[in-house]
């Protein structure tokens, strides 16, 4: 089971379709709605499939943020889901940036939520673990065991 779902607020002061193509920087979506909520605009976007992540997987690998973004993602590990925040300004420039602090990104951010039987997995295909770093991690823990 895999169920994509990003929520991203659109504020008074901003165009709805720079919000859209922030949007679009980083999550490939099967469909998106636009909805209107305690008189508040979102976009509400789902997908069902894994290569709907790949553009977040490009973006971290290209700012070589794997290390990062995994112990963002880790933490983030709920039950059968993980949660994170993109900002959404980064995300309008082609760019990866974790929300983790709350009022860190004053227009507000891109909420993705991914729910699946296997959260690890998402992890190591989004954020995988640097060769450079797995081969020093291993060299290490031969030195440990001699």
């Amino acid at each position: 089971m895999l169920e994509i779902i990003a929520k991203v607020e659109i504020k008074p002061t901003e165009d709805e379709g720079k919000v859209r193509i922030a949007l679009e920087n980083v999550f490939d979506f099967e469909k998106i709605e636009l909805i209107e909520e305690l008189g508040s605009k979102y976009y509400v976007a789902k997908s069902y499939s894994l290569k709907s992540l790949n553009k977040i997987a490009n973006l971290i690998k290209k700012q070589r943020i794997e290390l990062t973004a995994r112990s963002i993602l880790e933490r983030s590990i709920e039950n059968n889901s993980l949660s994170f925040k993109l900002n959404k300004q980064a995300a309008y420039m082609n760019r990866i940036s974790f929300v983790t602090i709350a009022g860190e990104a004053p227009l507000g951010a891109i909420e993705i939520k991914i729910i699946s039987d296997d959260p690890m997995k998402i992890i190591d295909m989004i954020a995988p673990l640097p060769k450079a770093y797995k081969t020093a991690k291993s060299e290490s823990e031969r030195n440990l065991e001699q």
